[in-house]
């Protein structure tokens, strides 16, 4: 009897590997997904991704380059020396931001198949939108325009408008900013420096006229006093021409009345409330040393004797100022 040896075993199958996916492939095909049409073109998503990474480099690039030749205007700019002037930098370095801008916005579009052509739909949909709800950017943007052509304010004047007063900082496309007295930067729309009453007090001039009101007793010699003042006027910053001088205003209620001009260069806003200080207690000191009284409001009260005749006093009352 034949005995056949016993079949060995098997050896255990080896565990089926995943198949590596195809993630080129995938992205390939994510690349490729149509998104939208534009004039029976397909737009992909990697045109749409394209177009966005050129806005993002252009507007990078944009603020670099505008960095770069507001850098090199600075060192041209020489107070009274040169016909460039901050304001005439800050149009150049908009000009450049604006031109490298539009240039990428023009590539983005070409890149997800808008056409100039198309771009007449959007204008249309554009003007629609700003006669609903963008009517006053759309009035800033145009005003803003014609501040930076016309110019009726520019960068370092000392302006007064809307209620405030203070020194232009920036003239931009939308508003314009400038800083107060307090050092409060207050943004105003551009549309405001056409529209409403602009005072600016150095667009040719540094040179500013100021006044201040003083009021002296009624037994003063008016001579003397006036010339007390334009000796006393003369303090330090009050500028030699125009020479100051002083004009009787009126006779006032409680005193004679003097508004006393000098001449100042105003540079920072804060400047005039500090000299018109220093003037001011200049002639306080002066006056009180030549022995002329700085008049404080009066009144005379005159009581009346009731069955006693017609007899009357006057009763002087001082009544603080207010």
């Amino acid at each position: 009897m034949n005995h056949e040896p016993p079949e060995p075993p098997k050896p255990p199958e080896p565990p089926e590997l995943p198949v590596p996916r195809d993630f080129r492939g995938e992205l390939t095909r994510i690349w490729e997904a149509d998104l939208f049409a534009i004039q029976g073109q397909e737009v992909t998503a990697g045109h749409v991704l394209i177009a966005v990474l050129v806005l993002a480099a252009g507007f990078v690039l944009a603020r670099f380059l505008r960095n770069r030749v507001g850098a090199a205007l600075a060192s041209r700019i020489v107070p009274g020396r040169s016909r460039l002037n901050p304001t005439d930098r800050a149009i150049i370095e908009k000009a450049t931001f604006f031109l490298v801008l539009v240039i990428a916005v023009d590539v983005a579009l070409n890149l997800v198949g808008v056409r100039p052509s198309t771009l007449h739909f959007l204008a249309g949909g554009f003007a629609v939108g700003i006669g609903f709800g963008a009517k006053e950017l759309f009035n800033n943007l145009i005003s803003g325009i014609i501040v930076l052509v016309e110019r009726p304010v520019k960068i370092g004047d000392i302006v007064q408008v809307d209620g405030e007063f203070g020194k232009v900082e920036d003239v931009g496309i939308r508003s314009i900013r400038i800083e107060t007295a307090e050092r409060l930067d207050v943004m105003l729309p551009n549309s405001v420096f056409l529209e409403q009453k602009v005072t600016n007090w150095t667009k040719h001039s540094r040179t500013v006229l100021e006044k201040v009101t003083v009021g002296i007793a009624y037994r003063s010699d008016i001579h003397q006093a006036m010339q007390v003042m334009v000796d006393a006027i003369q303090v330090e910053g009050v500028l030699s021409e125009p020479p100051p001088f002083v004009e009787f205003a009126e006779h006032g209620e409680s005193a004679l009345m003097f508004d006393a001009y000098f001449a100042v260069s105003l540079e920072q806003p804060i400047q005039r409330w500090q000299y018109q200080s220093r003037v001011n207690m200049a002639l306080n000191d002066a006056l009180r040393a030549a022995n002329i009284e700085i008049a404080f409001p009066q009144l005379d009260v005159h009581v009346k004797e009731v069955g006693g005749g017609e007899r009357s006093k006057p009763i002087a009352l001082e009544r603080p100022a207010s």
